[in-house]
């Protein structure tokens, strides 16, 4: 149903949503698909799909809009599954659900520099300039104080757009906060911590979106390859064009495997690294085989490299991936020194 969905309403006009944005028609399809919610059990309003077929719903749409994708993940992993642990606003999930309004998770937990966002006495102040969807009707905002760190339901003041590297169908930019805090609007305390644990345990659903953009791009290789001739040879007939593709296919092949069967933590942070280092490989392998062409928006292929190099930016930072998964594997002491 999804593959149908991906086929025959984002296929053909991904330049499209790239140029104009997930319209509201996208969202009502999202929606009635039960997309929105979908890994809420059915008692919140969900769909209740489970991890695993959630990351192949996602590395699905994937292949075919990479930004549909990561929005996808953005309402349900980042905005509906945190209000839902929290058991917060649960008329924000049905908004959210049925395609009414959009949600954005303000956070700095992926960058190696801290975002100006406080909290001092009841008052939220400060700025993010790494906001995606900063236009979204609901912010759930990562607030520090002197003691705990707060996740806020906040208004923004004032946002900037900008123009991103990647995911150019969601917009991204520049947003500012300031007002007084209701005990309503508080939805977690040591949110810090509580963030991390969420996002490395939903790490497998970054690699699914990486493993969807990975196999679109080698397909597009592949197809191009058998279409696109060098010295009268087809490109494919070349031995370390034909090495390339295979080795490629074959990766993402396993990788596929490993994302059914990632049952811990460590598994999946692991699996993400993997999948977004080979996302980048393909895009830049798919970019090459069909030199100069590969660089126009009208054929698609260099937006997979910008796509993966941007969620690579949004959803890791390898040295603390890396060192969280060294003090599970080798020694609480990894990474000491």
């Amino acid at each position: 149903m999804i593959e149908q969905f991906a086929k025959e309403e984002l296929e053909n006009v991904a330049q499209k949503i790239e140029k104009e944005g997930i319209s509201k028609d996208i969202r009502k399809r999202l929606a009635e698909l039960g997309l929105l919610a979908a890994t809420l059990p059915q008692s919140e309003n969900g769909s209740g799909i489970d991890r695993r077929s959630f990351s192949l719903v996602l590395m699905t749409i994937a292949k075919y809009s990479a930004s549909v994708a990561y929005f996808t993940y953005l309402q349900n992993t980042l905005v509906n599954e945190i209000l839902s642990k929290a058991q917060k606003r649960k008329e924000e999930i049905i908004k959210i659900a049925s395609g009414e309004s959009t949600g954005t998770l303000v956070h700095d937990l992926n960058l190696n520099f801290p975002q100006e966002v406080y909290i001092k006495g009841y008052e939220l102040y400060g700025s993010n300039s790494f906001v995606i969807l900063p236009d979204a009707d609901l912010h759930l905002v990562l607030a520090r104080s002197e003691s705990p760190s707060y996740l806020i339901m906040a208004n923004p003041v004032k946002i900037e757009k900008k123009k991103p590297l990647g995911f150019r169908a969601i917009s991204f930019g520049v947003a500012s906060y300031k007002q007084t805090i209701e005990e309503d609007r508080i939805i977690l305390k040591d949110a810090d911590s509580l963030l991390k644990s969420h996002f490395f345990d939903t790490s497998d659903q970054i690699a699914a979106i990486a493993l969807g953009m990975s196999e679109s791009a080698v397909e597009k290789a592949i197809e191009y390859s058998k279409e696109r001739k060098a010295f009268e040879s087809y490109l494919y007939e070349f031995q370390p064009i034909s090495a390339v593709l295979t080795d490629m296919k074959g990766r993402i092949e396993e990788m596929k495997k490993a994302l059914m069967l990632s049952e811990v933590v460590q598994d999946r942070i692991l699996l993400k690294l993997n999948a977004l280092e080979l996302s980048r490989l393909a895009s830049r392998v798919a970019l090459q085989i069909h030199g100069g062409y590969g660089y126009l928006e009208d054929l698609g292929v260099e937006r997979y490299y910008r796509d993966s190099m941007f969620l690579t930016m949004l959803s890791s930072n390898y040295i603390k991936d890396i060192k969280t998964v060294s003090k599970e594997i080798i020694s609480p002491d990894a990474f000491k020194i």
